[in-house]
């Protein structure tokens, strides 16, 4: 049977290559064959179901293997690498993914890279779904009029080439056959799915989901609050640590006596919310210094940063001055609540997180002027 993997909720505009991995743009009725070709319309057919705004997807990300065409059989083997790779492309995506950017833009999600392998023959115009049941599974046949995928609400829609993190994604092809594969793999799966955005999945769950990557990032087996403290706060080390007696009132740097940084603070809180609500309940008893929202935003933006440092640990990534920029900017954002209320909230300087960014280019372009005079 003919196959074709693709990312129906993602937009590229050159073709990309990652280890045995093409990643090719579609563009209805021009690309990747060309107007008026066999194969064209064929790959026009396989994704004419997959709907936004109204109307069938005019772009999206083929991913082609090495060795093969785009349309080829793909073995059970195969089909699993391609969901890993995913994964990975997943985690290289929400790494580049701009927070709190002007209208959205830039913003992304784990379903934006949502990947689907679609099965198809020239001889049936429908399609065959298979769902999982507690039973078993179920299939059902849906005629072509019948079948179509919508681009669920919370997947912003793709504009222009998305940006990807391809140093990180490189780096962990490479890093598959290493002895700590399962544990990182494991942690970015735990990530991913903490970021769909979904309502089917509430925010404590994502809050579980998110300690849980850290836990299995920094191979704390143990569930101790000590032990992923002592283990985040070692590796995501800024250039200046925030001392919190300068920062916070006794009050909350009390809570937390064991507390050298504001980070080492953070993490402690997080951790102590997630352990109230990976118990059951649906409102935790702990009151955090950090909202829960703050937390999985906080969070979000520091685990590909915290992945970065675990591999360049084991000499397999390099940091960027990019990356040092952002880990040198987490415990500032650490001071501020990303949520309240602002004046303009089209004005792009209205959000602290923005402002704590703006500070940093503003000293990062400083630190050039007077390098270069």
């Amino acid at each position: 049977m003919s196959m074709l993997a693709f990312l129906p909720w993602l937009q590229i505009t050159t073709r990309q290559n990652a280890a045995e991995f093409q990643l090719v743009p579609f563009q209805r009725g021009l690309a990747p064959a060309g107007q008026g070709t066999p194969e064209q319309d064929i790959i026009d057919g396989v994704l004419a179901p997959y709907h936004a705004g109204g109307a069938p997807i005019a772009y999206a990300t083929l991913i082609q293997t090495t060795g093969g065409n785009l349309t080829r059989d793909l073995s059970d083997e195969e089909r699993g690498a391609l969901f890993i790779f995913s994964e990975l492309l997943s985690v290289a995506g929400l790494s580049a993914r701009e927070l709190f950017g002007p209208g959205g833009m830039g913003y992304r999600n784990r379903d934006s890279f949502r990947l689907v392998i679609q099965g198809f023959s020239d001889d049936h115009h429908g399609t065959a779904i298979t769902t999982r049941r507690r039973d078993g599974s179920t299939t059902n046949y849906l005629t072509e009029d019948d079948y179509h995928v919508q681009k669920p609400e919370h997947t912003p829609l793709p504009h222009g080439n998305t940006a990807l993190d391809f140093k990180l994604l490189e780096s962990l092809l490479d890093y598959r056959e290493c002895k700590d594969w399962e544990a990182i793999y494991e942690a970015i799966l735990g990530f991913n799915l903490a970021n769909t955005d979904s309502s089917d999945i509430s925010e404590h769950i994502e809050a579980v989901l998110l300690v849980s990557a850290l836990e299995r990032l920094f191979e704390c087996p143990h569930g101790k609050e000590d032990d992923l403290a002592k283990h985040f706060s070692a590796s995501v080390k800024p250039t200046e640590t925030i001392d919190p007696n300068t920062v916070f009132t006794s009050s909350k740097t009390l809570k937390f006596k064991k507390s050298k940084s504001v980070r080492d603070m953070w993490i402690r809180d997080f951790f102590r919310l997630r352990g109230n609500l990976a118990h059951g309940k649906i409102e935790s008893k702990y009151p955090p210094e950090w909202s829960l929202r703050n937390h999985l935003l906080l969070g979000s933006f520091v685990f590909p940063l915290a992945l970065k440092l675990k591999l360049q640990a084991s000499n397999a990534y390099q940091l960027t001055e990019h990356d040092c920029e952002a880990i040198d900017m987490f415990e500032k954002q650490l001071l501020h609540d990303h949520f309240a209320p602002v004046e303009n909230r089209h004005n792009h300087s209205a959000y602290p997180w923005n402002r704590v960014k703006d500070e940093a280019d503003q000293r990062r372009l400083g630190w050039s002027e007077k390098d270069f005079f």
